[in-house]
């Protein structure tokens, strides 16, 4: 048979799609469900379709195929009821095939198939057993895998005689080969690219370009704030220009990264995110300037320089580092400010009369607090002003004793 002689001849291109699973993004192009042009169509006849569910009726649906995809419509309407590429059919099952056409080829049109599977889920022939019809040879059924849903499903034919289902049992094995073969080449064109586009982002070159590109715009931010020119000098509209010449170069440089790195490798890198993310403010500030609330993003352009970590080994590695220590500092930061907040409940019972401006309330009992643990003039301007307000040289042991501890707890 015609499927079979294909399949025998195609395994060596067969075997690279053995038990793959399918890549997260497809190159089909998903467009609204239509009916194909008539010239396209290769197949098409009536076929009895069995409804969901194990005991679901035969219901006759007009079956239509193409090179690419499956049609199945109303009989009586023609109105398209469902599609699926047939590049996402994983398994068959057409029982008693000729035993003519297994010594030929020495292979089944499924056993073909079988070679070429690209994702299974759980026991497909188990499915396929308990939905086909044994009392009749004109029932086939074939697996599709749903890439939206992530599972598979098994839909049951009936054709109306036993040479129309072998018909169109050979024509889908043929067909599917093909449609694979042809999505497994457009796949290879795609990651061809992608690895053209990163040898040459991932180049010594490139990430020098790049990385002067970064210092010459934070320096013209620098020098842009160090004149703070007004908004309509001609040096002010200079900066701007060259703010949107930067930020349309780095969007550009983004997008290359992008198809570097598509699409996976690029959002499990946290350091992509950071550089999607700072392109992103860049974008915003430069086409909502003149929105009262998205101007505030032109002063973080100067985040820029932020995606020089990325590219300095060294940097990179510092901030790797302190990035791994965030969740043990941010236990001590829970702790100090436990601590702050004690003190400040303690400062507000012992000291509000007598130093309302210190400890007067909460807020101004913590500031206080906050003020001691940095060691900016806790004793000079706190403590001391709080054991001598008549400044005649009084000493209070209690102020000295609250003091004391916070600091031997807190600060030290």
């Amino acid at each position: 048979m015609a499927a079979i002689a294909i399949a025998a001849r195609e395994g060596s291109l067969l075997e690279n799609f053995s038990y793959r699973r399918p890549t997260v993004y497809s190159l089909r192009a998903d467009s609204a469900n239509q009916l194909p042009e008539p010239a396209e169509v290769i197949k098409e006849s009536l076929l009895s379709k069995q409804s969901a569910g194990l005991s679901g009726l035969w219901l006759p649906r007009k079956v239509l195929v193409t090179d690419m995809k499956m049609f199945i419509c109303d009989e009586l309407s023609g109105d398209l009821l469902e599609s699926f590429w047939l590049a996402d059919i994983v398994d068959m099952d057409e029982r008693q095939p000729s035993h003519q056409d297994c010594h030929e080829a020495k292979i089944s049109p499924f056993q073909a198939l079988q070679s070429i599977k690209t994702f299974l889920v759980g026991p497909l022939e188990d499915e396929c057993d308990e939905i086909y019809d044994d009392s009749t040879q004109r029932s086939f059924a074939i697996c599709v895998y749903n890439r939206r849903e992530n599972q598979v499903r098994a839909l049951a034919f009936k054709a109306s005689s036993p040479n129309e289902r072998m018909e169109w049992v050979e024509c889908l094995a043929e067909l599917v080969v093909s449609a694979k073969i042809k999505e497994r080449q457009e796949l290879a064109k795609r990651e061809c690219l992608n690895a053209k586009v990163k040898k040459v982002y991932d180049s010594f070159l490139f990430q020098v370009f790049v990385i002067l590109l970064i210092f010459v715009n934070f320096a013209l931010n620098v020098a842009e704030a160090e004149l703070n020119t007004a908004p309509n000098d001609p040096l002010n509209n200079l900066f701007q220009n060259a703010d949107n010449f930067f930020t349309i170069i780095f969007t550009l440089e983004l997008a290359i990264n992008v198809t570097a790195n598509w699409l996976a490798p690029f959002l499990m890198d946290s350091w992509n995110l950071l550089d999607t993310s700072v392109v992103v403010v860049s974008l915003l500030s430069f086409y909502a300037s003149n929105i009262p609330g998205v101007k505030g993003f032109r002063i973080l352009r100067v985040l820029k320089v932020v995606r020089v970590f990325k590219r300095l080994t060294s940097l990179r590695m510092i901030i790797t580092a302190l990035a791994s220590s965030v969740i043990p500092v941010a236990n001590v930061f829970v702790i100090l400010l436990l601590a702050n907040m004690v003190y400040a409940i303690l400062g507000v019972g012992l000291f509000s009369q007598s130093s309302p401006d210190f400890f007067g309330t909460f807020s101004r009992a913590f500031f206080t607090m906050f003020q001691c643990v940095t060691g900016d003039g806790w004793a000079s301007s706190v403590a001391r002003p709080m054991m001598d307000p008549s400044g005649v040289g009084d000493y209070n042991s209690s102020i000295a004793i609250f003091f004391i501890s916070y600091i031997l707890i807190v600060s030290w």
